[in-house]
């Protein structure tokens, strides 16, 4: 029970004795579903229940709406990310996981919560909405995973549709009823004292038999009498019907204002501390001309609304406000008292808020209700580059029905009476969205067929229309998608030159226009290899290739805020590590970092990085690589770093299961997954990651198996360094495995696919030598085997050279040592295999912490925003398992962290 201020109040909420004992042997086990109608005190309870405890949870409260995967995903990133902010971002990063794949992915994720963290409760609210089987099957998976190793709460009015199969079996699921929650006489009584209400005996016991302990009606009987000031209950408050006169009663009771208010906000389904505050001042700067009196802000309503306490209340877990259900239908059968103004203001408000908080679909939903078609434009371009088909095509069904309610030729036809551009910014948008963006998230999708056919035809419609800055813009951005759709798809078509006419095209064009280009879709997302060749390979295809890539940069980086700086030397540096030409390779990676720097290009900086990483363990170079390493942490601290997290670990994945520190692989990446669900184009060596942690793990079957599979083959391995480094791979877990019919095969599958190198350079070695101790005993083998068959320098039937094998025996044996020397000196320097991982601006934060400053002074100092230093801060919490300040110096201090 809530007090009528509306907050979760240990003071004021009756201690429920028996239903905090059931929760407390409850969330013993892996999930509990609590199950009654509507009313019946579900939600306070669990509330009541935790702050009892003192425990923090990841809280969801689901609406209809949530039945759209991505809709659901969104709701799950902003309650994780409210715990713990790097978790929310790694969830957005992934994707919907509609495949077992992401789904196990995703567990693992969750999983990631560090040695001194218990995981929280996850409370699903108001499950009963869900009938999405893809989200049933995700969040059946999740209660039945040891991964999160806590409890899940579906607090639902009927039975979940879960597959419970599995729980039941193991005796991990408990149940709580309605008949569990129903209020006795000594808490009907407890809690009308509470309401200043002495009841006699027999009211308390007519209370409870009328009520039937439904908290909903025990409440609104408390409020009744206290409105009116009774000492005594009256029997025919609860009549037929009465509940819902009752409501209809209270919101007639308040102002015309806050009837308004309340209507506005009941158009979402979440109402965040800061919307309400936002439509609250809107609706006062409109009051003069509505003859209304103004509202309060929204934390103190909760005191003017004490009537409406057992029907709205704050939220302490999602830092919001909820309504009753009830409540909320009622206030929905009023929307069509409102006006058209009213809806788009507050609809603005709220995608306002949901473009802050990273719900991009959410916001575009929004906007596109409000028909702000420039806010559309601001939600999409606010996303990653990269994002995935189901959200481009989330995004593409609001972009046709905004299409689809617009008079398109009248826009471009008013648009294009004169040479001057009309100051119209929603019709600027439009037009972008339609011919621009549309294309490109067709592309995201994978619909290239589809995407190359929009833009050619939105082309052949703007170079016929009467020269002006907009037309130019668009015409840029159209010729610049076709060379980008052109580079990822040569890997198939083995055509690169048109590229360089489309981005020559694109750069002219943006030339003639005095727009800029920036944010999100000017960052280069170069793939799972700097050099996207397919395999088989034509003589000099990698040269042609990077001699292409070189000629569009120029106009691509100038049209598109430094799209593509630093990939072709990125290119150059990736040809000659492949090569084991490791001083051009690093000559090379470092012009890449520059670059790339320079036009804020990170995720070909980072790839660049990843490269001096691997030349300097193949070198020894301790301190090189430790200088690099420091570089690779330094970047995940910028904003603009599109997926850098995913990326991070990615790329420090692949070197952590090299050097064996598989625990030290972010667990996402140590799951076994059935199907990748990303584009070929983009897996940036996630599957490779994946199998050489499986080997490092010595699982060598599971490593075979796993790089067998279809998705495997059809997506790293349709690159031509890709399948070598499968073919590798595998042959190491073969030799491990004890298989030498399958060695030998596997060494001649990788021999062959090396020599693609050799046509314009040298053999694609390094591979071979990177297996270090097993690509010896290979080597060996391999050589006594011919020896045995007396065969001549060249083998017929093998296909091996001698000297090669040879050659490559000594390079790996080398490389062994020196990647011996190097795993020591990273376990002896990196004592912090416990110790939580902090980036370099949270580190200056937590110093910061220590030395006292408040959060303004550190905000002041460190040129940031005092809401994103308190975002910082509480991820350092979360990392560290810090309940407050003193508490995270104290742990900080322990780890070494704070001198």
């Amino acid at each position: 029970m809530l007090d009528k201020n509306n907050r979760f109040d240990n003071r004021q909420i009756i201690e429920r004795k028996q239903i905090h004992k059931l929760l407390e042997n409850s969330v013993q086990k892996a999930a509990v579903f609590i199950t009654a109608g509507s009313g019946y005190g579900k939600t306070c309870a669990v509330h009541s229940f935790l702050q009892y405890k003192n425990e923090t949870a990841i809280w969801l409260t689901l609406t209809e709406k949530d039945n759209e995967p991505l809709h659901f995903w969104n709701s799950l990133i902003q309650a994780v990310s409210l715990h713990n902010p790097r978790v929310g971002k790694y969830l957005e990063e992934l994707g919907f996981p509609e495949s077992p794949a992401k789904i196990t992915c995703c567990l693992s994720v969750l999983a990631d919560e560090g040695p001194n963290r218990k995981f929280p409760c996850i409370v699903a609210d108001n499950f009963h909405h869900i009938t999405e089987k893809s989200i049933l099957e995700f969040v059946s998976r999740i209660a039945a995973s040891p991964y999160p190793k806590g409890t899940i709460i579906f607090i639902s009015e009927r039975e979940p549709e879960l597959n419970t199969m599995s729980l039941l079996s193991k005796g991990l699921l408990s149940r709580i009823t309605a008949d569990d929650l129903r209020f006795n006489e000594e808490e009907i009584a407890a809690y009308f004292r509470l309401k200043n209400i002495n009841l006699s005996s027999d009211d308390a016991q007519d209370i409870f038999i009328d009520t039937e302990g439904w908290a909903l009606a025990v409440r609104l009987v408390a409020e009744e009498m206290e409105t009116i000031k009774s000492l005594h209950y009256n029997r025919a408050v609860l009549s037929d019907g009465k509940i819902a006169e009752m409501i209809d009663e209270l919101f007639n009771s308040m102002s015309i204002s806050y009837q308004r208010f309340f209507t506005i906000i009941s158009l979402f389904d979440q109402w965040p501390l800061e919307v309400m505050s936002k439509i609250t001042e809107w609706l006062n700067s409109i009051s003069s001309e509505t003859s209304h009196e103004t509202l309060p802000p929204p934390n103190e309503q909760t005191v003017r609304l004490h009537l409406l306490s057992a029907l709205y209340y704050y939220d302490v877990y999602l830092h919001g406000f909820k309504m009753h259900s009830l409540f909320l239908d009622y206030l929905r059968n009023k929307h069509g008292a409102l006006s058209h103004k009213e809806i788009k203001s507050a609809c603005s408000i709220m995608a306002q808020w949901c473009v802050e908080n990273r719900l991009l679909i959410d916001a575009a939903i929004n906007y596109g209700i409000a028909g702000d078609c420039n806010g559309i434009f601001t939600a999409i371009y606010s996303s990653p580059r990269i994002i995935s088909p189901a959200t481009a095509e989330s995004f593409l069904e609001i972009i046709d029905r905004l299409i689809s309610n617009s008079e398109t030729d009248k826009h471009v036809e008013q648009l294009n009476q004169s040479n001057e551009l009309k100051q119209n910014n929603n019709n600027e948008k439009f037009l972008i969205l339609q011919h621009v963006t549309r294309a490109g998230l067709l592309l995201n999708s994978g619909r290239y067929d589809e995407s190359k056919d929009s833009l050619e035809k939105s082309i052949g419609e703007f170079e016929l229309l009467p020269p002006n800055p907009l037309n130019f813009l668009i015409l840029s951005s159209c010729y610049n998608t076709l060379g980008a759709l052109a580079i990822f798809s040569s890997r198939t078509h083995k055509n690169t030159t048109l590229a360089v006419k489309y981005f020559r095209l694109g750069n002219f064009y943006y030339m003639c226009s005095p727009y800029t280009v920036s944010g999100s879709m000017s960052k280069t997302s170069i793939g799972s290899y700097a050099n996207l060749i397919g395999y088989p390979t034509e003589e000099n295809e990698f040269e042609q290739y990077i001699d292409t890539v070189s000629q569009c940069i120029p106009y691509a980086s100038h049209s598109i805020g430094g799209y593509l700086s630093g990939v072709d030397s990125l290119c150059r540096a990736e040809l000659a590590y492949f090569r084991g030409e490791l001083d051009t390779a690093e000559q090379h990676a470092r012009e890449a970092v520059i670059k790339a720097r320079e036009k804020g290009q990170y995720e070909i900086e980072s790839k660049s990085l990843f490269y001096l990483l691997r030349v300097y363990l193949c070198t020894g170079n301790i301190t090189a690589g430790r200088e690099t390493w420091a570089q690779v942490e330094a970047i995940i601290d910028i904003p603009d770093y599109i997926n850098r997290y995913a990326i991070y670990d990615i790329m420090t994945g692949w070197i952590y299961a090299h050097i064996g520190a598989v625990g030290r692989i972010a667990p996402w990446l140590r799951s076994e997954f059935e199907k990748s669900d990303l584009n070929p184009n983009y897996q940036n060596y996630e599957m490779l990651v994946k199998a050489k942690s499986l080997f490092a793990e010595k699982r060598y079957a599971d490593t075979i198996n796993f790089l067998e599979r279809e998705d495997v083959r059809d997506g790293i391995g349709a690159f031509c360094l890709g399948a070598l480094e499968i073919a590798v791979l595998k042959m190491a877990a073969f030799s491990r495995d004890g298989d030498d019919a399958a060695v030998r095969e596997m060494l001649e599958t990788a021999y062959t696919i090396a020599l693609e190198g050799s046509r314009s350079g040298k053999m694609f070695d390094m591979p071979f030598i990177e297996l270090g101790e097993d690509m010896r005993s290979i080597a060996s083998a391999a050589l006594s085997a011919l020896d045995t068959m007396s065969a001549a320098p060249t083998s017929a039937e093998h296909g091996l050279n001698r000297e090669w094998l040879l050659s490559i025996r000594s390079k790996a044996a080398g490389y062994a040592k020196k990647l011996s020397t190097a795993t020591e000196q990273y376990c002896k320097v990196c004592k912090e295999n416990d110790i939580p991982f902090f980036t370099a601006q949270e580190l200056s934060v937590l110093t910061s912490i220590s030395k006292g400053l408040t959060r303004e002074k550190i905000a002041e100092g460190a040129s940031l925003s005092a809401s994103t230093v308190k975002k910082i801060i509480k991820t350092i919490y979360t990392k560290l398992g810090a309940i407050n300040r003193a508490d995270a110096i104290r742990i900080a201090t322990s780890f070494g962290l704070l001198k």
